[in-house]
């Protein structure tokens, strides 16, 4: 019997790495992998396979195999199929029994359990079958009906009247939708829409902006509807032409999360395009998060219907594929269309005129150094940022030595007002103000963040940057990164001022680090990405194609 073995198995937050070889085969180019549930024989493929020659790579994300929901319960065996003749069955010899057993049974055992509110629960357990040598998944998914006594009786209760709430609530908006959604498509309607923001601006605008550019709004029709944040409330009639916009277009465009996105069943040809706001894979967002607070329910229908999202390279691609729960088949490496202004070279010498004039000491500064952290907390509401950490004194003598600036731009969710003194009003600017933080970047010589998305906008520039990461510990157990800290970041990390100062002052960066994070993060470094999302979801016929 040709026999396909497992070598190695890791569990990664709710990613399974399955390593292995099959013997008696010379390729493996063209298998299907996927796997098979005992009892009901229901059958998962995997999708993200990586083979050489014999051997095998296959990551399972767990939470969403089942379409795209959690894997259910049942014994779940790994199987492969390799062209149409043989079935091979997970077979694990006596020889290498003892380290197949240790790394599944004791070194990479998976026992991953999570309870939310709503009282789904779902625990997978690593299992080898001693009678065959076969490995399988024992997963054990529970539902809130199947919770017993005054726990299911309160629940229970508390579910009714939040669903009457909502029901009350959502009854006009699905009422609205279905009439209009019923409706044919006129295979034209674009609609843009955000609840980060009150008007079109970041990837959207760029998208926009450059179907005008390239004549398709001849072509097109336009819609738009803004929110300035989730809280913020529409109007009846905001709503009804919000809904009606929702139902009746054909490609929709959004930027960030939105919860009326995932309420409804669209139509198979609608495309639903998530841009995101922010680029690559840094802190762990979405179910990345489980087990801490702030992650999502189990199965939650959030970020679930997307077609399309859209990724700056194949690794970011894999970070979001686990963080939403969406296969990785959704994710589009093309590009993040509001970074091409960052190789227009009269852009940004436009830009920074423009904020040299906003802020005119920073024509008089022999460098500007740009300290962007983000907030602590877990969301707009809880955000804060300690201050005090800011020693206007001690760098407030070392910019005035050096002739430098530092522009201070604390992350939008933070509302602590900061206070320079007098004597150095010279060397700071408080920025928080200032409504691009990218613009910014134009007259930046050095940045400083902590954990800040900025860092991939600044590597675009080729911006030396420094790492003030004073709080490393307590942030990586309260929020956590997708890989190691320090695999991450390309630059020095300092963890006290005085080390921050002394690396300014020695011009210290460990810049060489910033080649293979633009590699490992950017799939293109050319400045077309709007092109390549309009491509990948239009199509090419205005002529204006990269391809």
């Amino acid at each position: 019997m040709t026999k396909l073995i497992i070598d190695q198995v890791k569990y990664q937050r709710i990613i399974l790495h399955i390593i292995g070889h099959v013997e008696d085969v010379d390729t493996l180019e063209g298998a299907r992998f996927y796997l098979r549930e005992q009892k009901q024989k229901r059958e998962l493929d995997i999708e993200a396979v990586e083979t050489e020659g014999n051997r095998f790579r296959l990551r399972v994300n767990v939470m969403e195999l089942d379409g795209e929901y959690p894997i259910r319960t049942g014994k779940w065996y790994l199987r492969a199929d390799i062209g149409d003749e043989k079935r091979l069955k997970d077979y694990v010899s006596d020889s290498v029994y003892d380290q197949v057993h240790m790394a599944v049974m004791d070194e990479i055992k998976i026992n991953f359990v999570m309870d939310n509110n709503g009282g789904e629960s779902w625990q997978g357990i690593s299992a080898l079958n001693t009678e065959d040598w076969t490995y399988y998944l024992d997963v054990t998914f529970i539902f809130p009906e199947q919770l017993t006594g005054f726990r299911k009786f309160i629940q229970q209760l508390k579910k009714n009247l939040y669903r009457q709430y909502r029901r009350l609530a959502t009854w006009g908006f699905h009422a609205v939708f279905n009439i209009f959604n019923n409706k044919p498509k006129k295979g034209n309607q674009v609609f843009f829409t955000s609840d980060r923001t009150n008007e079109l601006a970041g990837n959207e605008k760029f998208v926009y902006e450059r179907m005008l550019e390239r004549g398709l709004g001849d072509k097109y029709v336009f819609k738009f509807s803004f929110k300035d944040g989730i809280k913020a409330r529409r109007s009846f009639r905001e709503k009804f032409r919000f809904t009606h916009d929702l139902a009746t277009s054909d490609v929709i465009f959004t930027d960030d999360y939105q919860p009326e996105l995932y309420k409804n069943e669209y139509d198979p040809d609608v495309k639903l395009v998530q841009l995101w706001h922010a680029c690559g894979a840094f802190k762990t967002i979405g179910f990345e998060r489980l087990g801490k607070k702030g992650a999502p329910m189990l199965l939650t229908k959030t970020h679930k219907n997307y077609t399309h999202v859209i990724v700056s390279s194949e690794h970011s691609a894999r970070h979001n594929a686990e963080a939403f729960a969406l296969s990785e088949s959704k994710f589009y490496p093309v590009g993040i269309p509001r970074t091409d202004v960052f190789f227009d070279r009269e852009y940004l010498e436009r830009t920074a005129e423009k904020v040299r004039a906003h802020y005119p000491q920073i024509s008089e500064a022999k460098k500007v150094i740009l300290y962007a952290p983000t907030f602590r907390g877990n969301n707009a509401r809880s955000a804060s940022f300690p201050l005090q950490i800011i020693n206007f004194h001690i760098l407030g003598d070392f910019l005035r030595d050096k002739g430098y600036c530092m522009m201070i731009k604390l992350h939008p969710f933070v509302k602590s007002e900061i206070r320079i003194p007098q004597e150095y009003q010279a060397c700071f600017i408080d920025a928080t103000a200032y409504p691009d933080i990218n613009e910014l970047l134009t007259v930046t010589d050095v940045l400083v963040t902590d954990y800040s998305s900025v860092i991939y906008e600044a590597a675009l520039l080729n911006i030396p940057m420094l790492f003030f990461a004073f709080d490393l510990d307590n942030y990586d157990d309260d929020r956590g990164f997708y890989e190691p800290y320090e695999e991450i970041v390309p630059g020095k990390i300092v963890k006290t001022l005085r080390a921050l100062v002394e690396a300014i002052g020695n011009e210290d960066y460990e810049a060489e680090k910033l080649q293979g994070f633009l590699t490992k993060n950017f799939r293109d470094l050319d400045g077309h990405s709007t092109d390549r999302v309009i491509d990948l979801i239009f199509g090419n016929d205005d002529g204006n194609s990269l391809a």
